[in-house]
């Protein structure tokens, strides 16, 4: 009985289980790769591009990795973008992770490195490595068939496969061994240090046989058995035989004529079974069988409850057609005619790729196509309505945005100069900008912020301002953008508690207790406004070691009197500004303090850039460290992402 209610369990289960992939396998159809751990398939929904930009920390080396194969053997295998020591540059590698060690085994570039923001594509004709300007820097070698499958394989080989699951395209991986080999035994008995497979020689031992007269032992010391007539013993476990002449026995494989054993007794009558033993059984049964039904119970509760959260998000979707306040809402079709089927990619942030569009009235914009979503469509929803009411000459603008099923777009105004990190840092190759024009971008960014955390019902904390987050149009108007890690905070709050989050070198010190007010930003704008006037980067690894921390030099300059030095020069135009600079490079020092109390309030900022007000005189050039420069998860963002938030402008 209990036997057949698990068998009829079993097709129950099977049922149920498919009932729940069925749903999900058809609402992920569309774009590119599902994961599960060490495989990606070109039939699902998520995207097929990584980039670069999310690296994890290791014990001296770093990896964005993004195929993991666990419980391969003595080690793992990592896929991904692989760096050692300052990690400047980038290799496409697959590396083997032990307890103790680490190894590349196998490297698409090792000659040619990329560097962050690099990208691996893959697609149904192979799969191609980019830099982050876009060259291409390698491609898989194959021809013929359509790529279905990629997956890296318990050796470490990187495979790539069509939807018949034959391997196309193979990688080489190196053989090797990390950590200290498990001993084997010896054809003598010993253990070997070299981790070979060893074996034990099979070596014939005469077995000595017992007559039925003297019942001598055996000197073998092996387990006895007895025999049918006279109970001795035989050594190795083998039944022996009496010889019809002599009553001695005989060695295995020569059969003598039978002879008779040992009538059965009551000692060695062999006993039946229990009925306490058939009970066991049936408890047993009846155990796995209840298990099993308390598992189906909880998989249909599971899938009534997927499939009723997908009902509700589908009726939301049909009836936000257009919802008063919210920004435009575009359909994917629309989106996807604008950018010529997502053709040129303009940027990425942490959430998606960034592609360059022109509407029907031959508006050019920006469209991120969101890659990570941990919010629901209520959710999504409900916070572009907040962001999409932000409006100010100077915050990048949300035109749109679009919500079909799995997919999931933001529509931006376009910016047509990009980020201002590609603008004021003086080693790097475009021209930098006048004094005139970074002044007034310097301006620019104090006025959103303002706007941000004064002029709203509900202030906003951005609490990412940076270079790569402030954009430029045409004219060099300055824009903050990228609202993804941003906070809404209430105007009776002055402290909330919040989760870090930021970009290493641009986080104030009040980060470490967790509580944290709009002050935050001011401390990020100060540390902007420092690299705008010097035009060095405030963690710089090519200088030397004393000049490559932009607030260590500034600190050490400030003992001095020599603020100015920290300028790098432009030649005539630094001098007949010095003054103006050094005014400046007191503004962002006031910003840095280290009591988020004694910095100023944007407004201030702005009132003290057009000239109404005067730097205040008792500054402390003693700062903080901000935070280490250590990175945690993500390589371009201290501690990981909040999950209420993923709205984030192009970069």
């Amino acid at each position: 009985m209990a036997s057949c209610s698990l068998r009829c369990l079993f097709p129950i289960l099977s049922i149920l289980i498919s009932l729940h992939i069925i749903p999900t396998s058809a609402a992920t159809t569309g774009n590119c790769s599902v994961r599960a751990s060490n495989i990606y398939c070109l039939d699902s929904g998520l995207p097929c591009t990584w980039y670069n930009n999310n690296s994890v920390i290791m014990n001296g080396w770093q990896m964005r990795v993004f195929l993991l194969l666990q419980d391969a053997g003595d080690f793992d295998f990592y896929c991904g973008f692989y760096c050692n020591g300052t990690c400047n540059s980038y290799v496409f590698s697959v590396v083997a992770v032990g307890e103790n060690d680490h190894r590349v085994v196998w490297s698409a570039n090792k000659d040619r490195p990329v560097k962050a923001n690099a990208m691996v594509q893959l697609k149904t004709d192979g799969l191609v490595l980019r830099d982050s300007d876009g060259t291409q820097i390698w491609a898989s070698n194959h021809s013929g068939n359509s790529i279905h499958w990629m997956n890296l394989d318990p050796d470490g080989n990187l495979a790539l496969s069509n939807n018949e699951s034959k391997i196309i395209w193979k990688s080489s991986a190196e053989k090797i061994s990390l950590s200290p080999p498990n001993p084997s035994i010896t054809p003598n008995g010993t253990l070997t240090p070299d981790g070979n497979a060893a074996y034990i020689t099979p070596t014939y031992i005469a077995p000595t046989y017992i007559t039925p007269t003297n019942r001598t032992s055996t000197p073998e010391g092996n387990v006895p058995y007895i025999t049918p007539t006279n109970r001795t013993s035989t050594p190795e476990g083998n039944v022996p035989y009496i010889t019809p002449t002599n009553g001695t026995l005989a060695p295995e494989g020569n059969a003598p004529p039978p002879v008779t054993g040992i009538a059965p007794t009551e000692e060695n009558r062999p006993k039946s079974p229990k009925k306490g033993g058939t009970k066991l059984v049936a408890v047993v049964a009846g155990s796995t069988a209840g298990g099993l039904l308390i598992i189906c119970i909880v998989i249909v509760l599971y899938i009534v409850k997927v499939r009723k959260n997908v009902e509700e998000e589908e009726h939301l979707e049909d009836d936000m057609k257009q919802v008063p306040g919210l920004p435009v809402r575009f359909s994917y079709e629309d989106l996807q005619i604008a950018t010529e089927d997502f053709k040129e990619r303009i940027g990425g942030g942490g959430f998606g790729t960034v592609f360059k569009g022109v509407l029907k009235d031959g508006s050019k914009i920006a469209v991120k196509r969101l890659d990570r979503m941990e919010q629901g469509m209520r959710e999504f929803v409900a916070e572009v309505e907040t962001i999409g009411s932000l409006h100010h000459f100077n915050l990048v603008r949300l035109i749109g945005f679009c919500v079909e099923k799995s997919c999931r777009l933001l529509v931006y105004e376009y910016m047509s100069n990009g980020s201002l990190e590609k603008w004021i840092f003086v080693r790097d190759p475009r021209p930098c900008l006048d004094w005139q024009t970074r002044k007034k971008i310097i301006l620019d960014v104090a006025k959103g912020l303002t706007y941000l955390h004064e002029d709203c019902r509900r202030r906003v904390a951005h609490l990412d301002i940076k270079p790569q987050n402030i954009l430029l149009d045409e004219n060099f108007n300055a824009k903050v953008s990228d609202f993804g890690l941003a906070q809404l905070i209430e105007r009776d709050e002055s402290l909330v508690q919040a989760t870090m989050r930021g970009t290493p070198g641009y986080i104030a010190p009040e980060w470490r207790k967790s509580k944290i007010s709009v002050k935050v930003d001011i401390y990020s704008f100060g540390i902007v406004l420092l690299e705008v006037v010097s035009a060095r980067r405030n963690l710089d690894r090519s200088r030397s070691e004393s000049s490559c921390h932009l607030l260590r030099l500034l600190q050490e300059k400030a003992k001095e009197d020599r603020l100015f030095d920290i300028v790098e020069n432009f030649g005539e135009e630094v001098e007949n500004h010095r003054d103006e600079m050094i005014r400046m490079i007191k503004i962002g020092a006031w910003c840095l303090q280290n009591d988020p109390g004694k910095r100023p309030s944007m407004s201030t900022v702005v009132k003290v850039l057009e000239g109404v007000m005067e730097v205040v005189a008792n500054i402390s050039y003693k700062f903080a460290q901000a935070m280490p420069y250590v990175s945690i998860v993500n390589s371009d963002h201290i501690s990981s992402r909040p999950t209420e938030s993923v709205l984030s402008n192009p970069r």
